[in-house]
Order: C-alpha cells, then structure tokens, then sequence
C-alpha cells in the first residue's frame, strides 16, 4: 500500500507500486528461494491482474510494465496461463494503439521517444516477446 495521501492506494507501476516490487521478488527469489519472497511475488502478481488495465501504456507506469512482469514471472515459472495472458495483454495493447492511432503515453506527451515514458520503452517489451535472450531493463538481469 502506498500511504503518501494519493489517492490510488496501491498503485501497479514499475516505478513505485505492485510491479516494481513484483520485478525485484522475481529477482531475488532466483538467486535464494524464500517464503516471504514468494508470498511477495503472489500478492505482485495478483494485484497487478486485478488492476488491469492501465490507463497508460508505457514501461514505467504502464501496461507495459504489467505485460513484461507477468510474461518475466512465466517463464520463471512455467505458468503458460499467465504467458499467454501476458501475450493476450500486449496483442491488445498494440491493436488499441492502432484503433487510437498511438499509444498513450500520458497527458503531457503526445509523442515520446524516450524508454520508460515513451515508445522506446513499448517497442523493447516488443522486441523481448521475440527474443528471449534480451537482459530485463527493468531490473538489469
């Protein structure tokens, strides 16, 4: 939870919030598998289902984040549920950028080439779909 006084209490973003957390249990847990990571990396993942979807699409507070943390969490897991979720979200996430002719990138940008706020960012999570081999730059590993 996030007790600044905003008004979203648990916000899902890379850059604070359920996703962020979620990447840095994943993280963690393949180094040292402990009990607390696990119940951590469930309650990430639960809330950032249940958050869907974003209003913005970008990688650092955005469905971006959400698809890459859950596409990491299966193949460290095995879960195909949740990998083809995670493929179900991007397949949409692109068709609605063609339907409103670009992504949302949020209010201040209508055109961002920059990574975490802007369509660098989109087209890496892109890009990972398609070669597993890319580092995580979201948590460098």
């Amino acid at each position: 939870m996030d007790l600044r006084g905003f008004d979203n209490l648990n916000p899902n973003q890379w850059c604070y919030g359920a996703v962020g957390i979620g990447f840095l249990r994943l993280s963690m847990i393949k180094i040292k598998r402990k009990k607390l990571l696990i119940n951590d990396l469930e309650k990430a993942i639960n809330s950032s289902l249940n958050a869907w979807p974003n209003i913005k699409d970008t990688i650092c507070c955005g469905k971006m984040s959400t698809i890459l943390f859950l596409y990491d969490y299966s193949k460290f897991t095995k879960n195909n549920e949740i990998k083809n979720l995670a493929i179900n979200y991007l397949y949409s996430t692109i068709k609605l950028s063609k339907i409103n002719k670009g992504y949302n990138l949020g209010a201040k940008y209508y055109y961002n080439p920059g990574l975490f706020l802007g369509l660098s960012g989109i087209g890496y999570v892109i890009l990972n779909f398609l070669n597993n081999d890319l580092p995580n730059i979201q948590t460098l590993s």
